[in-house]
């Protein structure tokens, strides 16, 4: 097992248990499909409210107490944080691009092509 490893299976509980780890690594197996599909409902459920507490922790926490943070992490933590971002950013992205082409879509249907569609 590799530092990182270890690091790993030792940390203590984030927004992931070390059981929830264990699974997403592909380290252990559920009985059956209900308990993995039950494990992944809850995976996500505590990943988007962690998502939306790290805005209160950020607006909560005094400077000192994020710089505290950002102090325990290595560059391996930084380029997961870096990979997070780009992908948070390319789905805000693809987003804003569907919306665009919604209200493209939407102003360009006449009531010509509206009435057609009723006959």
């Amino acid at each position: 097992m590799t530092e990182s490893d270890q690091r790993e299976a030792d940390r203590a509980r984030g927004i992931l248990t070390p059981a929830d780890r264990r699974f997403l690594r592909g380290d252990t197996e559920y009985a059956n499909d209900q308990s993995e599909r039950d494990a992944r409902y809850r995976i996500r459920e505590r990943l988007f409210n962690g998502i939306l507490d790290f805005e209160v922790a950020l607006r909560g926490l005094e400077s000192r107490d994020i710089s505290m943070v950002m102090d325990r992490l290595d560059d391996e933590d930084v380029d997961g944080i870096v990979a997070v971002a780009e992908y948070l950013e390319a789905a805000r992205e693809a987003e804003q691009k569907r919306d665009q082409m919604l209200t493209t879509l939407e102003r360009d249907r006449s009531p010509a092509t509206e009435a057609e569609d009723h006959e």
